[in-house]
């Protein structure tokens, strides 16, 4: 080695918390302040280790008698002196050191762009988590209202709001519990109000991209104009999702993060089209038959003529009447 190491201090995830540079010898090594590096853990003794270097010029780190000694990393037993060569590892009680030299090559740097340290400090603003609750509230509440007024079935609007409104704030909170609990493991902090934010925000947009494709199913009158933008929209959310989640959980660069969460949400709704279409007409006996009412003036596609109507009524009857004779 060199005559300059630098000394890591590592956590459990093997990160480096601290580096000490080492230039002259011997170093002392212990909790103590009498020390060349202090290492504040209980299981460290006050005067824990020395790092010399003999005469051929290796360096060496020795236990003072420490009571949880020194192990090398990769191994159970104690040991008395331990040789130091680049990338070296020690345990030291409940402490993991690594020797480094200045010729070690570090990580490529990560690539990083103005606009998405703004948007992560967006996310965590206590005030725009207030404004997400209350925007989620709104769209709540009007969800129910246009379902209350297209409904044929009889119901209760307030009823109604609140057996929608507060089950979405619970799944919202546990959804944000468990990438904080996530974001704990990878960071060491849970960012619980960015997951928050994102959170009611996702369930916002899911509840208005619902409607919309309500209502370009009906303007269209067609079951695959609906799908399509229905498919389109659940990618693009369950994408956006993930991809708002992973960004505090996760240390992959921003194209790794965004690969993956187009993947699964291709694979997401490449299941639920399977789902929808072994539902469909072809393999079910009963007629899908909508309940709500639109108004005509969202009608885009052109209206039928009686003669292909009372076609299409005759063909549906004769479907009828063959599966009740089944």
């Amino acid at each position: 080695m060199g005559e300059v190491i630098f000394i890591e201090v590592l956590d459990k995830h093997d990160r480096v918390k601290e580096r000490h540079r080492c230039d002259s010898f011997p170093i002392n090594l212990g909790r103590s302040y009498t020390n060349d590096v202090i290492i504040s853990d209980a299981q460290v003794c006050p005067e824990h280790l020395v790092i010399s270097r003999d005469e051929s010029g290796i360096l060496w780190a020795q236990d003072l008698g420490s009571v949880n000694g020194i192990v090398r990393a990769g191994t159970a037993d104690r040991e008395i002196r331990v040789r130091i060569e680049c990338d070296t590892k020690i345990l030291l009680g409940g402490v993991t050191i690594r020797f480094r030299t200045q010729s070690y090559k570090v990580a490529d740097t990560v690539p990083s762009s103005m606009q998405g340290i703004f948007w992560r400090s967006a996310f965590l603003s206590r005030r725009n988590a207030a404004l997400a609750s209350l925007l989620m509230v709104i769209v709540t509440m009007v969800f129910v209202y246009q379902g209350y007024i297209e409904t044929l079935s009889p119901m209760r609007y307030f009823n109604a709001s609140l057996v929608v409104l507060f089950p979405s704030i619970i799944i919202v909170l546990v959804w944000a519990g468990i990438w904080s609990l996530i974001s704990r493991v990878v960071h060491l902090r849970s960012y619980f109000i960015a997951h928050f934010t994102i959170g009611f925000l996702a369930l916002s947009v899911w509840f208005v991209l619902t409607v919309v494709v309500e209502y370009i199913r009906f303007s269209f009158s067609s079951n695959f104009v609906g799908s399509l933008a229905g498919y389109s929209s659940t990618f693009a959310v369950v994408t956006a999702v993930l991809f708002g989640h992973l960004s505090f959980c996760s240390t992959k660069s921003v194209y790794s993060r965004l690969a993956k969460c187009g993947g699964f949400s291709g694979l997401l709704v490449g299941v639920a089209f399977l789902m929808s279409y072994t539902s469909g007409d072809e393999f079910s006996t009963e007629l899908d038959f909508g309940k709500e009412l639109k108004p005509p003036m969202f009608v885009v596609s052109g209206s039928e003529d009686l003669e292909t109507f009372f076609e299409r009524a005759e063909f549906v009857k004769r479907k009828v009447d063959q599966l009740s004779v089944e």
